[in-house]
């Protein structure tokens, strides 16, 4: 039986904790949660790209709507999950493992959010 999503982020995160530099951690760790129910798509739209921003180091006109996290913005497995478990503590959600299967492109990332 293999790792479950939720595993495989359980261990991204240990390892996350390990490679961070200390102005990452801090900005982590002191990052308010937000309830999503609350803001309008614009503010999650913004909040999503400025983490895509932080993670990825793209310019933030890069960052649209339809473009893939992995081809178009450079994402790999690590810093999707990475972006995916700061998501979560900033809006203080928890994404379905189906549903973070499905993630490809920013509004896929803005949909997990609003739809939580």
């Amino acid at each position: 039986m293999g790792f479950g999503i939720k595993s495989k982020i359980s261990l991204f995160l240990i390892t996350l904790s390990l490679s961070m530099n200390a102005e990452s951690i801090q900005n982590f760790q002191t990052n308010k949660k937000i309830e999503t129910k609350k803001i309008e798509e614009k503010e999650i739209r913004s909040m999503v790209a400025q983490i895509i921003i932080d993670e990825l180091d793209v310019n933030r006109g890069k960052i649209s709507d339809n473009r893939r996290l992995v081809d178009d913005l450079g994402a790999d497995s690590f810093s999707l999950v990475v972006i995916v478990v700061r998501l979560e503590e900033k809006f203080n959600i928890v994404i379905k493992d189906e549903v973070l299967e499905k993630i490809k492109t920013v509004r896929d990332l803005i949909n997990a959010v609003k739809n939580n």
